[in-house]
């Protein structure tokens, strides 16, 4: 398994909002294609 990689990260590292990538996030766990954790603070 990779490692895990923060939403705020990717939306830095891709010049995208959070909330938008957290909807495209979503899709994707929803369909499968990936998994997700909570963070130490839990989200």
């Amino acid at each position: 398994m990779p490692n895990p990689v923060s939403i705020k990260y990717i939306s830095e590292k891709q010049a995208l909002s959070v909330p938008y990538l957290e909807q495209i996030l979503n899709r994707l766990k929803n369909a499968g294609l990936l998994t997700s954790i909570r963070g130490p603070g839990g989200g």
